[in-house]
């Protein structure tokens, strides 16, 4: 990929995991607690006596030490859990990315928590362009402060206490504002230039502090993100029962070792208890681009964490356009060819005897889509690959199977059909789009995770298909 296109697909990544986030903070609740820390401040803050307006930064930096801080050692901590940072590690999104995402998406709630309560409390006679500099400042040394703090903690109890002290280090430029004497030792401190942003703002400074105050913050904040990727990238996994713990970079690695490029530090096998519970959720956005067995690992994930019970692999027996002939054997002999894609992916993921062990054991079950009719598949986390290659009826009669306590993963590229006729795939999407508990992914030219030049050979394709396909019709149309 070139200069160009690798930075437009890093903005893209970036982006795309800023709307992630902002859909998540949503979802659980931080802009709530964001307004209610708002009125919070608000009503202490018209309860102070003497000016006001002296205390503004003394304000915004506790206000914004909750919403900003903790929120991001909060949600590093929450994720990191829950395996959701290890699956993020898991496609091409770099630590930088995520943490630029992480920030901004904390730096909207902010300025738009400070700016609610200026006008409430204060009204609109300030500099709203020097304030939203101020604020976005405080908000993105906090969030690169809570990324160091929290970096070396497992549980969010573990890290409360700490934190405190945390806090007391941060606060160190409010001392003047409690009769503590000022000097040029603040500004060794980080935040010294966003107080002084914040007293401009309100006209307590001169405004020929703002352009030196700004290059100094973001001086700092250029080399507080250097530390936060840095510990960000040490450790992304919660200690296992060995206390080891695997890095970004290794599971960076283990992803291109997947996709041919070589120089793994890990085995595949070994992210098997690091994928997320919510991966689901996470396809949702495109950010992700997925190695050839995300399904089966997520497959293996929750078996692991006892979800579900057994794990069966599908697929339609049908030969790309040419015929097999007569095949000697059993029938599990004569099925062994067109089922042999479902082995490889899963002695990919896991040790090659340890997969024969749990297909002997019958908790890994591989089996042609025909197989499955009048069968109910409960306590089961169920993959049907090549879905492109079924009927409609085909596709009615598996979904039909589902049970209790199961999930069904459907896979499919619909430029790779070989069959004429009705599409399973193509109808089952027409049929259920829109349902709730069923969810679509569409993957593109950037999601492909084999060699580079796969990318071109589709695309170029792609190209001709298109182009034949408007030949017919201006052929057509000279009809």
């Amino acid at each position: 990929m070139t200069g160009a296109g690798a930075g437009r697909a890093a903005v893209r990544r970036t982006a795309a995991t800023l709307v992630l986030d902002l859909r998540r903070q949503a979802a659980e609740g931080y802009w709530f607690v964001a307004l209610l820390a708002g009125l919070m401040v608000g009503a202490v803050l018209l309860a102070l006596a003497g000016d006001p307006h002296r205390w503004w930064p003394v304000v915004v930096l506790a206000e914004l030490s909750i919403t900003s801080f903790y929120f991001a050692a909060v949600q590093v901590l929450r994720e990191r859990g829950e395996g959701t940072l290890a699956a993020r590690a898991l496609t091409p999104l770099g630590p930088g990315e995520y943490l630029t995402a992480l920030a901004a998406s904390l730096c909207l709630i902010a300025l738009a928590e400070v700016g609610a309560l200026v006008l409430a409390a204060h009204g609109a006679a300030v500099l709203w362009p020097v304030l939203a500099l101020g604020a976005a400042l405080v908000s993105c040394l906090y969030v690169l402060y809570g990324v160091i703090a929290v970096a070396g903690y497992e549980t969010i109890g573990t890290f409360l206490l700490p934190s405190g002290l945390w806090t007391i280090v941060l606060g160190v430029p409010i001392l003047p504002f409690l009769g503590v004497p000022g000097g040029w030792w603040l500004w060794c401190h980080p935040l010294q230039p966003a107080v002084v942003l914040i007293e401009a703002a309100f006209g307590a400074r001169p405004v020929g502090a703002v352009a030196p105050c700004a290059l100094l913050g973001a001086a700092w904040c250029a080399l507080l993100a250097l530390v936060a990727r840095a510990r960000l990238v040490r450790a992304v996994t919660a200690k296992g029962e060995t206390g080891s713990s695997t890095t970004w970079k290794e599971l960076a690695s283990a992803r291109r070792h997947c996709e041919g490029e070589g120089g793994g530090l890990m085995r595949p096998r070994a992210m098997l208890g690091l994928l997320p519970a919510d991966l689901r959720r996470l396809a949702r956005d495109e950010l992700l681009v997925w190695m050839p067995a995300v399904p089966l690992a997520m497959a293996l994930a929750a078996l692991r964490r006892k979800e579900v019970g057994r794990i069966v692999l599908a697929r339609p027996v049908v030969e790309a356009g040419e015929s097999l002939g007569y095949l000697p054997g059993t029938l599990q002999e004569k099925l062994d060819p067109y089922v042999r894609p479902l082995y490889d992916a899963l002695f990919d993921m896991c040790d090659r005897d340890r997969g024969n062990a749990l297909i002997e054991q019958g908790i890994i079950e591989i089996a042609p889509l025909a197989f499955m009719r009048g069968r109910t598949l409960s306590d089961s986390f169920v993959i049907l690959d090549e879905a492109q290659n079924t009927t409609h009826d085909q596709m009615k009669m598996f979904l039909t199977r589902l049970g209790l306590s199961s999930k069904f993963v459907i896979t499919g590229d619909m430029t790779q059909r070989d069959l004429l006729g009705s599409n399973g795939l193509r109808s089952a999407r027409a049929v259920l789009v829109g349902m709730d508990d069923v969810e679509f992914v569409d993957l593109g030219l950037d999601d492909i995770v084999r060699h580079n030049l796969v990318t071109r050979i589709v695309d170029a394709y792609g190209r001709s298909e298109r182009q034949d396909a408007l030949r017919r019709d201006s052929s057509r149309a000279g009809e």
